[in-house]
Parts: C-alpha cells; structure tokens; sequence
C-alpha cells in the first residue's frame, strides 16, 4: 500500500459531493506514496491548511519502521510540505519537503492546526504512552516561505510564548492529558468556543468532544457523544475522529465529523466484508448548539 495520497473533494455536502483520488508513480508506473519515502524513512500527513499568503501547508509526520516492536512503526520528527500552487490539480503539485530538526523533548508537530492571527498554532502530540498535546505556535508568514526555525511554545500561563531554545527536556506546558494519535481543533461559532474532537480508545473507540474559551485553555473534559458501530466487529479498529467545520449538514446545528475504520489483520481489508466496510470514509452528524 502506498504510505499516503490526497483526495479532492468536490462540494461541501457529503450526500452529493464527488471525490477524486491522487498518489505518485513510482518510475515503472506502479502506485507510490504522493509525499515519497526518504530511505526508510515514510510520511504519515498531519494538520493542513490554505494560507491567506496563497500556498497550501501540509505538516508530516516522519515515521520509521520499528520491526517486531509494538505496531511496526514510531516517530522520527516532523517535516514541512508546501504547495505553492494549490488551485492547480495535485498532478501539477511540486511540493517542497522541509525537514525539521529534532527537539529534546516528546511533543511532535502538528496533529491539528488553526490559524490565530499571524501565528499558525498547532498541536504537537506526545508519542511515548498517551498522546498528551502541547501547542506549538509559527508566524504564517515564515510557513509560506517555508520557514519553521522558529517554533514558539506554549510554557503555560506565568512564561506565555516561549522560544524552544528556552525549554529544557521537560518541554512545554500540556494543555490536555490525551488528544487522541489523530484529532481536529477548530472555532465553533456556535458555542463561542474551541472545539477538539478525538477517538477515545484503541482498538475499539468512541468519538468525544472538549471545548475551551482559547486555544491555551483551559479545556473541558472529553464528552463521548458517539460509539461507532465498527467498535463492536470482531477485530475493531476505529480512530482518526476530525471535524470538518467547513462542510454542511442539513441543520445549521450540523458538526460533520469523519472517522477511520481498519483492522489489524491486513487480510480483512480484501475479503468481501472488508472491501465493502473497512477504510471507507465515514461521516456522521453532531448537533452542536449553545
């Protein structure tokens, strides 16, 4: 299977939208990941977001295989990806691949970013045990330039934004004890407030909601207001549970939330069953009101 590829979506209402799918091609024309592999080294892709600056940036996760050792895989840092020419087909992106140095401490950018002014926040998770989050702040105008030097992070409410060089191994304030391997941040209208959503679980899950005034907190406890009925199958693996604020639902009061299906037997993806249920997007409705 390629490591990662990117879909076009075509209208804003799942019901009707259409959705075209695009990957890289390896020399001999075989299927190959868009963002391609260094050594052994792949990317798994993070928060997105089109800068009022013009490009699109991707952040990525820069993943190594660990054989026989927990899932086969862990992190090795973070990259940058921008696309100076969005509006174009992804068959004419060039996108430029910016690694970036690797920090002392545990909190890896960025699972989940929104835009705050002039800064791009993110949240930078933690990869040993519960992924614990961290926020993590870039001037968007250095992100379209491609620049992520200059991390700023959040040291909690007494130092405010710091410079990562002023952090020791400790690293930077946690804002939420587990925001979930894969998750969403976003503004909610509505509510007047911030929202996260996230599976909770592994293997197994349920999608959960927190809210805070500001993106540095502090944030509520996860409120689960959904099992998906894939937890319940025999090998369940259900994750990746993101908010899709700018897509509409039939109610004003719709949040369009999609989640992952897989399992952990790679053979169940060909049977019948798998081809038909197992990692087809799924999207499902919140009500979100005041």
């Amino acid at each position: 299977m390629v490591r990662n590829s990117v879909a076009i979506q075509t209208g804003d209402d799942p019901l009707t939208a259409k959705m075209s799918f695009y990957w890289g091609r390896d020399a001999d024309g075989s299927p190959a990941s868009f963002f391609p592999e260094e050594g052994d080294e792949w990317y798994w892709t993070g928060g997105s977001l089109r800068l009022d600056e013009g490009p699109l940036i991707t952040f990525l996760h820069r993943t190594r295989p660990t054989p026989g050792v927990g899932l086969g895989f862990a992190n090795a840092g973070y990259a940058l990806a921008l696309i100076k020419n969005p509006d174009q087909p992804p068959t004419a992106w060039k996108p430029v691949i910016i690694k970036a140095r690797q920090s002392e401490f545990d909190a890896v950018p960025a699972t989940a970013i929104v835009r705050d002014g002039e800064y791009v926040v993110g949240l930078a998770l933690k990869q040993q045990g519960v992924h614990a989050a961290a926020l993590v702040r870039y001037l968007a105008s250095a992100l379209a330039e491609g620049n992520i030097d200059h991390p700023q992070w959040w040291s909690g409410p007494e130092s405010g934004w710091v410079e990562e060089q002023q952090l020791g191994p400790s690293g930077p304030a946690l804002i939420m004890d587990d925001a979930g391997a894969e998750c969403s941040v976003h503004w909610d209208h509505r509510t007047q407030s911030f929202l996260h959503i996230a599976t909770y679980g592994f293997g197994a899950a349920t999608i959960g909601v927190r809210s805070a005034p500001s993106l540095t907190g502090p944030w509520s406890d996860p409120l689960e207001v959904y099992r998906p009925p894939e937890s319940d199958n025999p090998r369940p693996f259900v994750y990746a549970a993101i908010a899709h604020p700018e897509l509409r639902g039939s109610d004003p009061a719709d949040l369009l939330v999609t989640y992952a299906t897989n399992s952990f037997e790679f053979g169940d993806l060909f049977t019948q069953y798998g081809s038909q249920h197992l990692y087809w997007p799924r999207v499902i409705k919140l009500k979100i009101d005041q």
